[in-house]
């Protein structure tokens, strides 16, 4: 979803907008989605294995402790290189530290990464996931703080922290992963490829199902000194596209898978 990891990109947007999009917490956010929707996928692909250890058509999947027992340790090892199911190419790890069964009020989440890439971009960092009980609607509710995350593509690093609530709003009657949706609010910070530092938040909460490798819908704005960029995800359909607005006007961009 990091759009300053496509040239072509770059070219059909005007400069600040360009610079809106290094700033947009999406490209360190990407990796941080990345991080947990790696984990969750190779988790759900091993739920009904009574093995320790699974393979599914991407990574290999190892658990320290028989699944069921808690605490537990995850890792996610994708090798040298292998095509995830949305056209990926991953390498290294992800390791995934879990304190509880994840619907479990309190339990904890901690993922990171070893020597991580996506499509030839490193992945650095560390996302906690910690269950915050049922709100008053009855949906799970979820605080996900992503620090020393560090995207690079090339000569070029993006650095952010993240501090988002995730409520999830589908699918928590099921144990099943692909029905998941969740509605994300929140802030975060960082530094942009160019050394400046920035700052964004949620202003219409971003929709993210577990189905789709995008954010469906929902907004962010993105300041950087005395400028501010919005990036708009859409109208809830599951593509690849989202509109970015500056003091130029606006462009549709073509995310990254």
């Amino acid at each position: 979803m990091v759009c300053f990891l496509s040239v072509a990109c770059q070219r059909e947007i005007p400069e600040d907008a360009t610079e809106a999009a290094f700033l947009a917490g999406e490209e360190a956010g990407w990796a941080g989605e990345l991080f947990e929707s790696a984990e969750n996928e190779a988790a759900n692909k091993t739920e009904t294995n009574t093995s320790n250890t699974a393979i599914d058509e991407c990574a290999a999947v190892t658990w320290a402790q028989p699944k069921g027992t808690w605490p537990n340790v995850i890792t996610i090892d994708f090798g040298d290189g292998c095509e995830d199911r949305h056209g990926r190419i991953r390498k290294g790890k992800i390791i995934v530290e879990v304190s509880d069964y994840w619907k479990n009020s309190g339990a904890v989440r901690k993922i990171t990464t070893d020597n991580l890439s996506i499509d030839e971009v490193e992945i650095e960092g560390t996302r906690t996931i910690s269950n915050l009980g049922l709100n008053e609607n009855g949906r799970y509710e979820f605080e996900i703080v992503m620090t020393g995350s560090r995207v690079k593509a090339g000569d070029k690093t993006v650095s952010m922290e993240i501090n988002h609530l995730a409520v999830m709003t589908e699918g928590y009657s099921t144990e099943e992963t692909e029905d998941d949706v969740f509605s994300v609010t929140g802030t975060g910070s960082g530094i942009n490829h160019r050394g400046n530092s920035f700052t964004s938040e949620i202003t219409e909460p971003l929709i993210r199902k577990r189905s789709c490798p995008w954010f469906v819908s929902g907004v962010t704005e993105i300041t950087s000194g005395k400028r501010s960029h919005t990036l708009d995800f859409g109208d809830g359909s599951c593509d690849e596209f989202a509109i970015i607005t500056g003091p130029r006007g606006s462009k549709t961009i073509e995310l990254r898978r």
